[in-house]
Formats: C-alpha cells, structure tokens, sequence
C-alpha cells in the first residue's frame, strides 16, 4: 500500500525516535527483537493522505488480511499466491534445510569493504509468532520472479493473460496508477527525493508517484522502463519492478 497513511520508521523520523526511547515498542528485528503489533504502534507525523513516508504501510495491510480473512499472513499468501504461482518455497517460517542455503545480507565498512552484517541477517527471531507484512518472506529467486509473472500475465490487455489471472482487472488497474492525488501537500517531492538519492534514476515531483504496491514512474525512461511502471528495492537490496507496457517483470538481485 501507498506509504501516506501518516506513519513512518522511527530511524527515518527525529520526532517518532525520540517518542520511542521514552515509549519503547517490542523491536521487530535485532537481538532483543519481539515482534508483535505493539512493534508497530506509535503516533501519526502528519494526517494520513495529506504527504508521504517510507514507513510500516505493508505491516499494517498484512495485519487487515489476517483480520479480515481468519487466518495468519503466511497462510493466506501460500493458498492465494505462492501456491497457485507453484512458488514452493516462499515462506515467512524457512526449514533448517532452508537456511543451509540463505544469502548472506552485507553492508560496507567505513572504507568501503562488503562485510556481512552480525549473523548474515536482521537478526529475526528463529520462532516468529508475527507475520510482518513488509518484511520476512523467505524463498529462491526463481520462485519470486514467478509471483512477479503472474502478476504481468493478470494484464487484461496482454496477450499471454492467464486463464486464471492472480489479480482481478480492477486490482491490477490499481497496481499501477498513482494513489498520491492531488490533496496531498508533498508526498511526491518526498518520493522524488528518496529515489534520486538512491541513484534509481533522474526524479521530479512531476515525474513519479506511489501506487498500492511500489514506486511509479510517471514518464517513459530513455532507455528504460515505461511509463506507469511499477518498482521497489527495501534494505536487502531486494530490488524488483514490473514494466507491463513492455511485458517485462524482472528481480536481479534477491536477498535468498
């Protein structure tokens, strides 16, 4: 979902740190974490709707679906998603087999050097009880860019729609059209900001917007993606985007 619901991450936030080390919440990650939905409950930084924020949006879905649907997030994605994409190994509780063959998550040093981070990860806890709806699946590559496929062949205008399309036209309609509109104040600004610094590509206010599930850029690229594309990378590196104009959905490079 589009980060403008009035949150943020209280790492990207001066006022939402300085709540917390008065307030703490349960950490989600790191080595005291215990993630629950008290991990996500602190105060609005503006009225949902009215800016933008790289914030919790994704956990707070994830927690509507296992409300509304009476089950918990891994199960309801294995039976709607991963199952139906016979994508296997996607997977928020990973097998000790699974981890034999997790990718080791980096950073760099002062000077530069790739090292691994502590344990080669977040330091999630091995017994999850919380289902994180923006963070914590587990899987391969392939099985990943599978889901990213079917969700290319739900175009309704495609030439390899599937017969039994993962998404519905409206849902996909709505995957890649702007949902930052005209009320909101400098939601926009704040996106273009975020990706020209990442080095995404050259960003404007005019040029890029949010959608339900990942930046849109607004303009055909030279070179590139088109218009109305949709993309997203995270901390991992875990970058995707999906290009239906071009018929084109790509992961290359996953944290598995």
């Amino acid at each position: 979902m589009a980060d403008g619901i009035g949150s943020s991450y209280p790492n990207l936030d001066s006022f939402l740190g300085k709540y917390l080390d008065q307030n703490p919440v349960p950490p989600l990650y790191g080595p005291n974490a215990d993630p629950s939905i008290k991990s996500l409950q602190f105060p609005f930084i503006y009225e949902p709707g009215t800016s933008w924020q790289y914030s919790c949006g994704l956990d707070w879905a994830g927690i509507l679906v296992e409300r509304i649907s009476g089950t918990s997030l891994d199960e309801y994605m294995k039976k709607n998603i991963f199952d139906p994409c016979a994508a296997g190994s996607l997977t928020f509780y990973p097998t000790d087999e699974n981890r034999k063959h997790r990718m080791t998550l980096c950073s760099r040093d002062e000077d530069g050097q790739v090292i691994p981070t502590t344990d080669g990860s977040w330091s999630r806890p091995r017994d999850m009880k919380f289902c994180s709806g923006g963070a914590g699946l587990y899987g391969t590559q392939k099985d990943y860019l599978a889901v990213l496929r079917a969700v290319l062949q739900s175009d309704p205008k495609s030439p390899h729609l599937s017969s039994s399309p993962l998404l519905s036209p409206e849902s996909f309609a709505e995957l890649f059209s702007p949902s930052l509109g005209n009320d909101n104040k400098d939601g926009p600004e704040k996106i273009a900001n975020m990706v020209s610094s990442g080095n995404y590509y050259p960003a404007r206010p005019d040029n890029m917007n949010h959608s339900v599930g990942g930046i849109l850029n607004l303009e055909d690229r030279e070179g590139g993606r088109k218009a109305n594309s949709v993309s997203w990378a995270g901390v991992a590196k875990s970058e995707w985007w999906i290009d239906h104009t071009s018929g084109l959905a790509v992961c290359p490079s996953f944290w598995f």
